[in-house]
C-alpha cells in the first residue's frame, strides 16, 4: 500500500539526509587527520555544540588552521558553551604547534561580536559582489 507523504516530510528527510552526508564527509577527514572536531556535550541533552579545527593547509603554511562550523543549539546559546569549545579548540592548536587560526564571519553578526568578546582580533574584510 503507498501513502503519499507531505511534502515538508519529503523536506526534512532530504535536510536528513544533507547532514548526514555533510557530517559523514567531515568524519573521513577527521580520519584523514585534516581536521579536529569538538563537541560540548549536556548530560541531559547529549551534544550541544561543535567546532572544528581545520589543519590541512598548504605546505607553506604548517603554523596555520582555520576554525569552521562553530555551531550551539539554539536552547543552549548564551550558556558558556561556544566559549567553552573556543578556549578548547585554543589550548588543542597551540599543542599542535599552531600559531595563526583563522575565521571568517558576517560582519554585523552575533557571532562577530562573540568572536570580539572572545578576544579575537579583526584581521581584513572581504567584498563579494554580485
Amino acid at each position: 500500500m503507498l501513502t503519499a507523504a507531505h511534502p515538508s516530510a519529503l523536506c526534512c528527510l532530504l535536510v536528513h539526509d544533507k547532514a548526514r552526508t555533510f557530517w559523514r564527509g567531515i568524519a573521513e577527514s577527521v580520519g584523514r587527520h585534516e581536521r579536529t572536531v569538538l563537541a560540548c556535550v549536556d548530560e541531559q541533552d547529549g551534544i550541544i555544540g561543535t567546532v572544528q579545527l581545520v589543519t590541512d593547509q598548504p605546505e607553506n603554511q604548517p603554523h596555520r588552521a582555520d576554525v569552521a562550523k562553530l555551531l550551539v543549539h539554539e536552547k543552549a546559546r548564551r550558556k558558556g558553551a561556544a566559549m567553552a569549545l573556543m578556549e578548547s579548540l585554543e589550548v588543542i592548536a597551540r599543542e599542535k604547534g599552531l600559531s595563526v587560526l583563522v575565521l571568517d564571519t558576517s560582519t554585523g553578526s552575533g557571532a562577530e561580536s562573540f568572536y570580539q568578546r572572545a578576544g579575537w582580533q579583526k584581521v581584513g574584510r572581504s567584498r563579494v559582489t554580485p
